[in-house]
C-alpha cells in the first residue's frame, strides 16, 4: 500500500488509509467506514468522469453489481456515480488474490483446482443470473478466501468497454483471457466468461496461461488460430478445461453443466500447504491511522550499509486489493518509499551515468525486418552465378546447346543474386504499435506518429511482398521514413517477410494484423 500527495483524505463517508493501486477505471484505495470496517473504494479516472455516457452505464453496471449479493463476490457497500469523481466502494476481502497466490506459492494441487473450478462457477451462475457478464475474470480478479473464491470486479468491464469505443488505442480485458468472439467484435456472451474461466484454470494448475506469454499481438493471434495447452488433469477436469477453451461458444459448458462435470469439492479449501504461510490482512484496530513515514534508505543518505535481522527490515505490505490492479512502474525511486529489494532479484539502476533517470521499456508489439534469410540465398546464389559462368571457348563452339542453357541459368542466378543482395543491402526497419500511436525506425531515422494523425491502415501490396499502408493526416504525411512509393494516397511504411518463406510471411501478417486490431482497430482496414 502506498500514500501519494494528491490521494483525498475522504471520500464519501469513508476515511481514506491509503492506495492499493491503479487500474482501467482509475485509483482503488483502502479506507474505513464510520463504523471502522475495512472497504475498497474505486475512484474513477478524471476523462472518465468527464464522459456523460460512462457514468449513465456505470450507475446501471452498480444496480445490477447490487442485485449478485456477496456471497460469491465482493459485495457493493456504497457508490456515488453522480459525484465529482465518480466512486464505488465495495467489501474489502481479506485474502491473496489467485495471482498473487500462485505467484507465491506454485501452481495448485489437483483438489484445489477443482475447489476453485466449482467455486467460480457458482460465481458465474450468480452474476449470469442478474444479467450481467464479467468480460474480464482473470487471477488478479479473482480473491482467495477461507470460505472459498470471490469474484471481483463483474459488469465494471462493460462500462469500461463501451466508453473505450470513443477512445483510439484504449482497451480493457486481458489478452491471455480474453475469448476469441471478443477479439474477433462478435457477439460477446456469458460463454465468454466461460473461456476466461478455463484459461484461469490452466494458469491455476500450471501457473501459466493455456496460450503461453508474449505480447498482446501474438497472444490474440493464438488463442483465435491455435489450440491452446492444457496441462495434465483429472479425467474430468481436463475435459472441463477443453470445452471452456473451444473456439465456438455453442461448444462451451455452461455453469450448472461444469458443476455436474467436476462434482462437489470435499472442502472449499483452494491453497495448498506451501501457501497456507501467506499472512492475510491483520484486524482492523492494529491499522495505523496515518501512514508511518519510512527514513531514507542508506544508500541515499550515503551512511554504510549495516545489515540487520529479518525482524527488523520492512516486509512487503500484505493488503490485497479487491480490484484487478496494475502496478505502476516508477523511473526513479520515491523519497520516503525506497524500493524493496528480493533476494536472487538483479539489480536495475534507475538512473544513467549522466544522472538522467531511465525511462521504462514502452509497452506494445515491436517487429522487425530481418535479413538472415536474404543473406544465405544471396550468398548460395552468388556462388553458384560464379561456378556457372563460361570459361572455356572451345567447350562452348563444341556443346553450343548446353552452353546455351547454361547461360540461361547463369542469368537466373544472377538476377536472383542482385534481388537478395537488394534484401540485404535495405535499411532494417523497426515498427512499433503502443496504445499512443506507431513509431517507424529506418536506419538512423526515426519518426512517431500519434493515433490521431492516422485514418487507415491496411496490409496491401502484392502477396509475395505484402506492405503495411498507412494513410495520415497532413502534419505527418512526410515525417514517417519511408520509401517513396505510395499505394492509392496511402505511404507504405512497413515490408512484411520480404524474403522469408511462405509460412513466415503468413505468420508475420497474421501478427501484425491482430496487433493492429488491438491496438488501432477502428482504423484497420482488413480488406486484403
Amino acid at each position: 500500500m502506498t500514500t501519494h500527495p494528491q490521494d483525498p483524505a475522504v471520500i464519501g463517508s469513508f476515511t481514506i488509509q491509503g492506495r492499493l493501486g491503479r487500474g482501467a477505471m482509475g485509483s482503488v484505495y483502502l479506507a474505513r467506514s464510520p463504523g471502522g470496517r475495512l472497504v475498497a473504494v474505486k475512484v474513477v479516472r478524471d476523462e472518465l468522469a468527464g464522459d456523460a455516457g460512462f457514468r449513465a452505464r456505470f450507475a446501471r453496471e452498480i444496480a445490477a453489481a447490487r442485485k449478485v449479493g456477496g456471497a460469491y463476490t465482493a459485495a457493493v457497500v456504497d457508490a456515488d456515480p453522480d459525484a465529482e469523481r465518480p466512486w464505488l466502494a465495495t467489501e474489502y476481502l481479506p485474502g491473496p488474490t489467485l495471482q498473487k497466490a500462485i505467484e507465491t506459492s506454485g501452481p495448485l494441487t489437483p483438489g484445489g483446482v477443482q475447489s476453485l473450478a466449482s467455486g467460480l462457477a457458482e460465481a458465474l451462475m450468480a452474476i449470469h443470473a442478474s444479467g450481467v457478464i464479467h468480460r474480464d475474470l482473470k487471477p488478479s480478479n479473482i480473491v482467495l478466501t477461507d470460505n472459498g473464491p470471490r469474484v471481483i470486479d463483474f459488469g465494471i468491464a462493460r462500462a469500461l468497454e463501451e466508453a473505450s469505443l470513443t477512445a483510439t488505442g484504449v482497451v480493457v480485458g486481458t489478452p491471455g483471457y480474453l475469448s476469441p468472439e471478443q477479439i474477433t467484435g462478435t457477439t460477446v456472451g456469458p460463454p465468454s466468461d466461460m473461456f476466461a474461466l478455463g484459461a484461469v484454470l490452466v494458469f491455476a494448475a500450471s501457473g501459466r496461461g493455456p496460450f503461453a506469454t508474449g505480447n498482446p499481438a501474438s497472444l490474440l493471434h493464438r488463442i483465435v488460430n491455435e489450440q491452446p495447452h492444457i496441462p495434465p488433469l483429472p479425467n474430468a477436469l481436463q475435459e472441463v478445461v477443453r470445452r471452456c477453451l473451444a473456439r465456438d461458444p455453442a461448444d462451451r459448458p455452461t455453469p450448472p453443466e461444469l458443476l455436474r462435470f467436476v462434482g462437489s469439492p470435499a472442502n472449499t479449501a483452494i491453497l495448498p500447504t506451501p501457501a497456507e504461510t501467506i499472512t492475510l490482512q491483520p484486524p482492523t484496530k492494529v491499522l495505523p491511522q496515518q501512514p508511518v513515514p519510512q527514513p531514507p534508505s542508506p544508500v541515499q543518505s550515503g551512511q554504510p550499509v549495516v545489515s540487520g535481522s529479518p525482524a527488523q527490515q520492512p516486509g512487503p505490505s500484505q493488503l490485497e486489493p479487491s480490484a484487478p490492479i496494475h502496478p505502476v512502474q516508477l523511473s526513479q525511486p520515491v523519497p520516503g518509499h525506497p524500493s524493496p529489494i528480493h533476494p536472487g532479484q538483479p539489480i536495475q539502476p534507475v538512473q544513467s551515468q549522466a544522472g538522467q533517470p531511465i525511462q521504462p521499456r514502452p509497452s506494445g508489439a515491436a517487429f522487425r525486418t530481418s535479413r538472415a534469410r536474404a543473406v544465405v540465398l544471396a550468398s548460395i546464389t552468388t556462388v553458384f552465378f560464379l561456378g556457372f559462368l563460361p570459361q572455356d571457348s572451345a567447350f562452348q563452339a563444341q556443346h553450343p546447346v548446353a552452353a546455351f542453357l547454361g547461360g540461361i541459368v547463369d542469368l537466373v542466378l544472377l538476377v536472383s543474386a542482385i534481388r537478395y543482395w537488394t534484401l540485404v543491402l535495405r535499411r532494417r526497419v523497426d515498427l512499433h504499435l503502443s496504445p499512443q500511436g506507431l513509431t517507424i525506425r529506418r536506419g538512423s531515422r526515426q519518426a512517431t506518429v500519434p493515433w490521431t494523425g492516422v485514418t487507415r491502415l491496411r496490409v496491401g501490396g502484392p502477396r509475395k511482398r505484402p506492405w503495411l499502408i498507412a494513410w495520415l493526416e497532413p502534419p505527418y504525411q512526410f515525417t514517417l521514413p519511408a520509401p517513396g512509393r505510395r499505394h492509392h494516397g496511402g505511404v507504405r511504411i512497413y515490408p512484411i517477410g520480404h524474403g522469408a518463406t511462405v509460412n513466415q510471411r503468413t505468420r508475420q501478417v497474421d501478427e501484425l494484423r491482430a496487433a493492429l486490431n488491438w491496438y488501432a482497430g477502428r482504423l484497420h482496414d482488413n480488406s486484403y
